[in-house]
C-alpha cells in the first residue's frame, strides 16, 4: 500500500496578505492598542476590586505570558492614580526597644526620599564631628 504524500512547494506553504490597507512604513508609527482585546469582562473585575476602599483585599491576574495583562494592569493602575490624592510615603525606622518591630511614620507626598537624604546627610556629619569632638 503507497501512501499518497505530496510534497509541498513554498508558495503554497508561504501566507501573501495584500498590504495596500497598510499606510504606515514600520510598526513604530501603528498606535498602540489600549486594553485588552477581548477581555472587557477581567478590565471590569480590576477596576472593580481597585475601587474597593478597604484593607485587605488583593487582587490577582493570571493568564499566558505576552498577552497584555501586565502592561494592561499597570495601566489601568496609573490612570485611577492620576484620579486620586498621592498616598503618604512611609518610612520604617529602627526600633531600639524591639529590633524585630521597626517604627513606621507617615510623611506627606514626596517628602520620604528628602528625609532619607538629609539622615544621610546628618549620618555622615556625625561621623566626622563626633571624632573632633572626643
Amino acid at each position: 500500500m503507497k501512501s499518497k504524500h505530496e510534497e509541498l512547494s513554498f508558495e503554497r506553504l508561504k501566507r501573501s496578505y495584500d498590504l495596500k490597507g497598510f499606510t504606515c512604513e514600520t510598526t513604530e508609527t501603528v498606535p498602540q492598542i489600549k486594553g485588552m482585546i477581548g477581555q472587557d469582562r477581567a478590565i471590569r473585575a480590576i477596576e472593580f476590586g481597585l475601587n474597593i476602599d478597604s484593607p485587605g483585599y488583593n487582587i490577582y491576574v493570571a493568564g499566558l505570558s505576552d498577552t497584555g495583562r501586565t502592561s494592561t494592569v499597570e495601566r489601568i493602575l496609573r490612570e485611577l492614580a492620576a484620579k486620586k490624592e498621592p498616598p503618604n510615603d512611609w518610612c520604617y525606622l529602627h526600633n531600639f526597644q524591639d529590633p524585630d518591630q521597626p517604627r513606621s511614620i507617615g510623611l506627606p507626598p514626596d517628602k520620604g526620599r528628602e528625609w532619607q537624604k538629609e539622615m544621610k546627610d546628618l549620618i555622615e556629619s556625625l561621623r566626622t564631628e563626633i571624632p573632633k569632638t572626643l
